[in-house]
């Protein structure tokens, strides 16, 4: 199993400043875990009963803590596809992949926040369509060949990007999503689903479809059952995105359910860390990753 470790959210904690997150990040590798992952949130209504929060740009961030380390995965979770346009996104993620060596993980998502894209001048209406188009703009910009492209929000009359990845990989793309559109599109045009853990009583103010242990294995096998239906051929990635916090605190649970997530088909989770000062989460970080090390479910970085 690989773990992705949730940066912490400016003014969630003490510690979230800039130089704590690239402690932070560097004591999340050297305690062997996987990933770090940045969310994106450039302009949010906080409070009032949303769900949103502040966060720092992923992109400066990313590239500035990729300096920082060396062998930890960059991960974007989640990129809100329609947020941006996708040639200006593919760009800054084109030159980030190559500052970092091409360690950067992009879960792409469709946004849930009506008053943040409103803010930003992003259509949210018809937004799962649009993150579509998109991606697929990212994609044929990344190919480095001209790009001819008559859409109703941007127009290409062959552009071409510097840096692209002719002759090297793209980076690993999953779907973010907890929807059964958003499940088979992950299936059919990415590398991974990353849905979010989430009872049924919070999905609603999360802006997605509940999704819980008990769930999850039926989403999987129906994931699963799509990618082979798409004709695609390999394993692909199931990043759960697991909020909760009080499965880090025992170890046996940690081991347990860890092994149970493993069966269930999960390559990937995202945690959260416990604590509410930088030693306590800490400290819950270096525990877990000692006991899921000798339980042997530490997978290489």
């Amino acid at each position: 199993m690989r773990f992705s470790v949730s940066l912490p959210y400016p003014g969630a904690r003490a510690g979230t400043d800039i130089a704590s997150q690239a402690r932070y990040a560097a004591f999340v590798e050297e305690c062997g875990f996987h990933a770090i992952s940045a969310t994106d949130h450039p302009f949010p209504v906080v409070g009032g009963g949303s769900v949103s929060h502040h966060a720092y740009d992923p992109f400066t961030l990313l590239a500035y803590l990729a300096a920082r380390t060396e062998r930890i995965r960059l991960h974007f979770s989640l990129l809100v596809a329609g947020y941006r346009n996708p040639y200006l996104a593919a760009h800054m993620l084109a030159t980030l992949d190559e500052i970092s060596a091409g360690r950067v993980i992009i879960a792409v998502g469709v946004g849930y926040n009506r008053a943040e894209f409103e803010a930003l001048g992003a259509r949210f209406g018809g937004r799962g369509r649009h993150s579509d188009d998109v991606i697929a703009a990212m994609r044929s910009a990344w190919s480095g060949e001209p790009v001819h492209a008559d859409h109703q929000d941007w127009r290409a009359e062959g552009n071409t990007m510097f840096p692209a990845f002719a002759g090297r990989s793209q980076p690993l793309m999953w779907r973010g999503g907890n929807s059964t559109g958003a499940r088979a599109t992950a299936a059919r045009s990415f590398d991974g689903w990353a849905p979010l853990e989430v009872a049924d009583k919070w999905a609603d103010k999360a802006g997605t479809t509940g999704l819980t242990m008990s769930t999850l294995q039926e989403a999987i096998a129906s994931y699963h059952e799509e990618w082979r239906k798409a004709r695609r051929s390999g394993t692909p990635d199931v990043c759960l995105v697991r909020g909760r916090t009080d499965w880090l605190r025992d170890p046996g649970r940690l081991v347990a359910e860890t092994e149970q997530l493993e069966k269930m088909g999960v390559t990937w989770v995202e945690i959260t860390p416990y604590g509410d000062t930088p030693e306590v989460v800490e400290t819950s970080l270096r525990d877990a990753a000692r006991w899921l090390g000798e339980a042997d479910l530490l997978g290489p970085i």
